[in-house]
């Protein structure tokens, strides 16, 4: 039998999970995957790929400063 304490400390538990990824994957979307100390790997379509290096350089710089994120919604 499930407790409503049980219940409530696997809530607790996922929300601080949820914050480490958030504030990990942050860092690793700021430093570019410079950051060591955060295991990544940055993934390129084909299509951003194929860009010239300028393009590139102003769509990494844009995507390390990004920082508006919403909550999914169902």
């Amino acid at each position: 039998m499930v407790n409503e304490t049980d219940t409530s400390n696997e809530a607790q538990d996922e929300a601080v999970l949820s914050a480490k990824i958030a504030e990990q994957n942050d860092r690793f979307r700021r430093t570019w995957g410079a950051d060591f100390t955060v295991p990544g790997q940055i993934v390129l379509t084909r299509g951003v790929a194929d860009l010239s290096p300028a393009s590139k350089a102003i769509i990494m710089q844009r995507v390390q400063g990004f920082d508006v994120f919403a909550e999914d919604v169902e």
